[in-house]
């Protein structure tokens, strides 16, 4: 056999199948295309980009006619006029340009981005994500095995600042002057203007959960044998806002199960009511750290104590440093979730009785596994705010592809039993319902044999509909086809 065309013909199927996908001429593309571009993966399970630049407006302006011809209708009850336009300006979501995504698999995990395109000077809302990229303090203030931790930067003083212009917009001066006044009032025994709170809501709120695999509570009043779950500790930590303890402290002071207390790192309120059971181990407090200022909510003071203390940190935890590989170390936003609580919220499940849950445990486990994150795996994720606009990297254990199913996936399965019932009550036969794979054989049986005896009540005041037809003719409807011997609908 001759083999000598193999070579020319390998050379020119090469030349016409392009390695690589082939993107619209500039001339052609989008207008922000390649500012998105520049930020996402193509190749991967999942690459989307929906331009918006203009929609906002649009809507502003549909909004606008609306409201104008509602008005005309109805002065009295719309006496103000509202610029729409003006408004959108305001929340600043007019600078948000296009929106995107994309997923490829990265070894055992999944590299996800999802990208907020709103270049320039952030204004309104768009302010809510905070200023510049940091370092994350969370990573040494949580200790080495902690199972949940969460960082954000807030600035929630600009939801004050765009109600403040809408205001402005709507009612001129007498708006935020009317906001500002009621603002500036002190709040009965607490002493203090809510304005010095909006003042001091630029700032970031820390979330710590450690779930103690090796020490187990009985959950109280738990069914069976008693349901048993980790020791979980938990410690929130929000920025500048510790000097409230200063005005609830006094107010503690007097009450039954409280107990004020003040050393040389905290002062704080602690809930001294024990819980029942294993349950009374936890003893929650509110405090104030003296040498940063922070307000700490605690499960524990002692678990909070950890955290400020000098000890091994969730930055040197092996699990941790393998999750968030490949992922930015500066940001605004920071999450990580270990495999635990996926675990601990299984067994949960996995320990409750039988026909406990009306046959539905499975169920729920299931949707329950959809929501919670780290079943394949510790999962990280961090948002960075760009001049370009808002980036999220995340290394997940599922797509994002995955996610939007679960997404749409989960409100229809919660649906699903409810329909199940509903479409079995009218039967009058023994048909049997084709129940979704999801459900196992006991939910089965539990929906067959129950759904018959679901009743409707009907107010006695009323006069019962006894059928379909009754019921169409006081609505002015026509009756339903009625099918022929073929089965047939009539037209």
């Amino acid at each position: 056999m001759n083999k000598h065309w193999f070579i020319p013909f390998t050379i020119l199927i090469a030349s016409v199948c392009p390695s690589n996908a082939d993107l619209l001429p500039e001339n052609k593309q989008s207008r922000h295309f390649q500012a998105m571009h520049q930020h996402l993966d193509l190749g991967g399970v999942l690459y989307g980009y929906v331009e918006i630049d203009g929609d906002m407006e649009k809507l502003a302006e549909m909004g606008q006619e609306i409201f104008d011809a509602i008005r005309k209708i109805n002065p009295r009850d719309f006496p103000l006029e509202v610029n729409f336009q003006r408004v959108l300006q305001a929340t600043g979501l007019n600078g948000i340009k296009g929106i995107g995504a994309s997923s490829y698999k990265d070894g055992e995990v999944y590299r996800n981005k999802v990208f907020l395109l709103a270049p320039g000077e952030k204004r309104g809302l768009l302010r809510i994500a905070g200023g510049k990229p940091h370092a994350f303090e969370t990573w040494s203030f949580a200790p080495a095995g902690a199972d949940v931790v969460f960082e954000q930067d807030l600035n929630a003083k600009a939801i004050y600042d765009v109600i403040m212009e809408v205001a402005q917009i709507v009612m001129d001066d007498e708006g935020p002057a009317v906001i500002e006044g009621t603002l500036m009032q002190p709040l009965p025994e607490l002493g203090f203007k809510p304005m010095k709170i909006i003042n001091d809501l630029d700032l970031k709120v820390s979330v710590v959960v450690d779930m103690q695999e090796n020490r187990l509570l009985t959950i109280p009043d738990s069914p069976g044998n008693g349901i048993k779950m980790p020791l979980t500790d938990a410690v929130v930590k929000i920025d500048k806002m510790g000097w409230l303890i200063d005005h609830l402290a006094p107010l503690a002071a007097s009450e039954d199960g409280l107990r004020v207390f003040r050393d040389l790192q905290w002062e704080g309120i602690e809930l001294t009511e024990e819980a029942p059971g294993d349950f009374k181990v936890y003893r929650p407090v509110l405090m104030k750290h003296l040498r940063t200022g922070s307000l700490v909510l605690a499960t524990r003071q002692v678990f909070a104590q950890r955290c400020f203390s000098e000890k091994p940190t969730l930055a040197e935890d092996p699990k941790f440093k393998q999750a968030i590989e490949g992922l930015p170390r500066k940001g605004n936003g920071f999450a990580y979730v270990s495999t635990t609580l996926h675990e601990t919220v299984n067994d949960v499940f996995e320990q409750i009785p039988p026909g406990e849950m009306g046959g539905m445990e499975n169920v729920v486990q299931k949707l329950v596994s959809f929501v919670i994150p780290g079943k394949n795996g510790p999962e990280a994720s961090v948002s960075v705010n760009l001049p370009e606009g808002f980036l999220t990297v995340a290394n997940s254990g599922s797509s994002l592809k995955s996610d939007l199913a679960s997404a749409i996936a989960v409100p229809m399965l919660n649906v699903g039993p409810l329909l199940l019932f509903s479409i079995r009550a009218p039967f009058s036969d023994d048909r049997v319902l084709d129940v979704p794979d999801f459900i196992e054989a006991d939910e089965a049986i539990f929906l067959e044999n129950n759904a018959e005896a679901i009743e409707i009540p009907i107010d006695e005041e009323d006069d019962p509909i006894e059928d379909i037809d009754q019921l169409l003719r006081e609505l002015e409807l026509p009756p339903p086809p009625v099918p022929d011997q073929k089965g047939n609908k009539g037209d």
